[in-house]
């Protein structure tokens, strides 16, 4: 009786590729998840579904499923690590935010201790015009006269040279008190942002100010100066408005 004739030997199972890559790809995303972990997953994925439409034909779907699990695994753990990078970012500008307009309130509270203590020292307010900004002009003549620096002249109004405003000092327009080169006059007073501060001041002895911040009026009534800047908007009438009172 004749028999059939022997099978070919060349039908078994050959690994798939696309399973080892998922592989390699899922052990890379260990430590380069970003690089690694989604192509881990996507051909984790494709080699399965090859795998399971070859009818046997082709091996790996448990290297498939363990790239997809490490695929998975780093881009969850990564996804995590910068969703708190990023919030940790976000808390820390807020501290810094927060730290900066606690500086810039210490400030422009100096500034207004300052000038009341002038007219306690001296019986009057500062001969300026009733508002200043501390940048220019008759700003940083109030700057001068309080910290005792003004030139000699007969027209002094610290006439004791006597300095009544303490603040930090710095090098450029922001964050204190800035000296000119010489360190003989100052050239002006500035928030954490860089804004001058306004200075305001009841020159006509009515014992109370009115103060304009964007379109909302503050009386201040029982007070002979008040200090403002916009903040870190630079815009008056926010929320982050630098004030004295």
């Amino acid at each position: 009786m004749n028999q059939p004739p022997p099978l070919p030997q060349n039908n078994q199972a050959q690994p798939c590729g696309l399973a080892t890559a998922s592989l390699v790809l899922g052990i890379a995303s260990l430590f380069f998840w970003i690089v690694g972990g989604i192509p881990a997953i996507v051909t984790g994925h494709l080699a399965r579904k090859r795998i399971h439409k070859a009818n046997a034909t082709l091996t790996g779907d448990g290297l498939a499923i363990a790239g997809l699990i490490l695929g998975y695994a780093s881009t969850v753990l990564g996804s995590i690590i910068v969703v708190l990078a990023v919030a940790g970012f976000f808390a820390g500008m807020a501290v810094m935010n927060r730290a900066d307009k606690i500086t810039s309130e210490a400030s422009a509270r100096a500034l207004e201790a300052a000038v009341n203590n002038f007219h306690t020292e001296y019986g009057s307010l500062p001969d300026v015009p009733y508002q200043v900004t501390t940048d220019a002009g008759e700003g940083v003549k109030l700057l001068n006269v309080l910290l005792g620096l003004e030139p000699d002249s007969d027209r002094m109004q610290n006439q004791r040279s006597i300095k009544l405003l303490s603040a930090k000092e710095t090098k450029t327009k922001s964050r204190g008190l800035l000296y000119h080169s010489s360190g003989r006059t100052a050239e002006g007073f500035y928030d954490s942002w860089g804004n001058p501060f306004t200075v305001q001041l009841d020159i006509q002895n009515e014992d109370c100010l009115r103060v304009s911040l964007g379109d909302k009026i503050t009386i201040l009534n029982g007070r002979k100066v008040a200090v403002f800047s916009p903040g870190a908007d630079k815009k008056f009438g926010t929320a982050d408005d630098i004030k004295s009172w």
